[in-house]
Parts: structure tokens; sequence; C-alpha cells
């Protein structure tokens, strides 16, 4: 059957928080759907909602798509790697889901390409209760056909399936994009929880906040994009020399509350740089170029 024609022939192999996710969002969308799990406990939990295979080259025979989340690339390649396995790819798509680096990536590409097997890379930017959800990104890379092809199945993942080219490694690429943007942002919620319990704040509020405190965060977003292209950040909503007062002032204070000082050091250091070097009256999209290492010069209105 066409992967883009009503339900799909869909194997998941590997049973973890995330691949048990995947799983239930591909049945819950109506498709065929079997999986493989090393350990059969994690198989038992879908007995009645799906095929449960009792071995991998039977999980993949007749499938439209084959999902690996299994733990990092080499557990897929081991486990993918027996001749029987490999018959029963031949014709197939490989979806590949665990985490790793564009090296690795490539490398198990050019492993399904000698198999027969088409190939996507893909990197899901949401952690397994989001799963489904329309706004959940989950990055692919590979051939483009494969990936139209089955865009609408993997819908069934998340509403925003991002395509980031042909060069499998990008999936990897874009995710670690992701990351800076993931990491930075929990680490500050996570401090400004740490803030409120330490001056005696009221917690409930500060979360209650979130919302519109990320608001803010997105409201800059247009500004950021059009001033990071055209590489001029003299139109500032927000000047670095703010940027830099602002950090100080909350390295003093996150000090007198008994807060432990790496954090705020480590922000006011980002701004220290650039001001020093002349671009107090920047924007702060201009950290963009001071991350990429640029010789910037000071800019004026």
């Amino acid at each position: 059957m066409p992967a883009t024609m009503g339900p799909a022939a869909i194997t998941v192999l590997g049973l973890g928080n995330m691949g048990s996710a995947l799983a239930r969002a591909f049945i819950g969308q109506g498709h065929r759907v079997t999986v493989w799990n090393r350990s059969e406990a994690r198989s038992r939990s879908f007995a009645g909602e799906c095929r449960i295979a009792a071995d991998i080259a039977a999980a993949c025979r007749g499938a439209d798509l084959v999902v690996a989340c299994l733990a990092s690339y080499q557990a897929t390649r081991e486990t993918l790697d027996p001749q029987e396995v490999r018959d029963a790819l031949a014709g197939r798509t490989l979806v590949q889901l665990s985490t790793g680096t564009p090296a690795a990536a490539r490398q198990l590409g050019a492993w399904a390409r000698e198999a027969g097997a088409g190939y996507l890379d893909g990197k899901i930017a949401v952690t397994p209760g989001r799963i489904g959800e329309d706004l959940t990104v989950v990055f692919y890379a590979g051939s483009k056909r494969d990936f139209e092809a089955h865009q609408p199945v993997l819908k069934s993942l998340g509403g925003r399936p991002t395509y980031v080219g042909e060069d499998v490694g990008r999936a990897s690429l874009a995710d670690f994009a992701f990351l800076s943007f993931y990491f930075a942002g929990i680490v500050g919620i996570l401090h400004g929880a740490a803030f409120c319990k330490a001056a005696d704040l009221d917690l409930d509020q500060f979360f209650a906040a979130m919302p519109s405190f990320t608001a803010e965060m997105v409201a800059r977003v247009p500004s950021f994009r059009d001033m990071i292209s055209r590489g001029d950040y003299t139109q500032a909503q927000s000047t670095l020399k703010v940027d830099l007062a602002g950090a100080r002032q909350l390295a003093q204070i996150a000090e007198q509350v008994g807060l432990a000082p790496r954090f705020p050091a480590f922000l006011v250091e980002m701004f220290e740089g650039p001001v020093g070097d002349g671009l107090g009256e920047a924007d702060t999209a201009a950290l963009t170029d001071v991350f990429l290492k640029a010789e910037l010069q000071p800019q004026r209105p």
C-alpha cells in the first residue's frame, strides 16, 4: 500500500518511553502497527493494541515504514545488521529517531542504502508526553521524495514534521540548534524558580506568569530574524549596554538572596565582552555574531 493513502503499515523498534509514545501515536491515528522490543515486558503492554512481533525480521516484513527508536545509532545498526533483517528491510523506508551526531547519521544512511532501504534521519524536539500534539516538531533529513511520500503518516507523531535537507546529517544539526534554545530556556526557568525560593516569593505565581514571559520572548523573534538576516543590529529594541546593566543587577541581588553565582556570572560575561568591544548600542541580536566569533565593529545609528 502506498504510504500516502489510508492507514499505513508501521513497525516501531524499541519501546522505551519515547518509542512507546511513538507507537501509541501511530495506533491512535488508525495505522496498522507492529512493535518489537528486546525486553518482552515492554511489548506485553501493547497486547490487544497492535501486532507484537516475535523477532526483528518478522517485525519489518510488510511494513511501509520501519521506525527505529533504540538507545543509539550503534544499537540500531547491531539490531538491523543480521542478513535476514537486511532482507526484510529491502524496499522499505527506515526512519531513525535516536539521538546522535551527523556523522553517525551518515554512516547509518550509507548502511541502509547498501541494504536496499530508503532512509530518513529524524530528531524529536519534544519529550514523550508531547508526541502527537499539533505544535510538536520533528526534524527529518534524507530523500525529499521519501519524506514527501511519508509525510502524512509522520504527522501522526506531531503536527510539524520539518524537512531540513537531503544530507541525512542535517537533522542532527537542526536538533542541536534547538537544544541551544531548550537548554538555555530550561536553565533560566529553574534559576528563576530558585530565585523565588531563596527570596521567599510565591512559586505558584512565578509559574503562572510563565506564558506571559515566553510570549515576551516570542515577540522578539521577528526583529531578531530580520536583524540577523541583514547583519544590521542598529535598530535596537534592547541594547547590549542595557542588557549588561540588568545582568549585573541580577548577579548582585542573586548573591544577596543566597544563590550560587555561576549562572548570573555567565550572563554578565556574555554581555560584558561585546559591550567592551564597543557594541553597547547594538541590539541583543548582535550576540549571534559574537557566538559566530565574528570580528564585530561598533555600529552607529
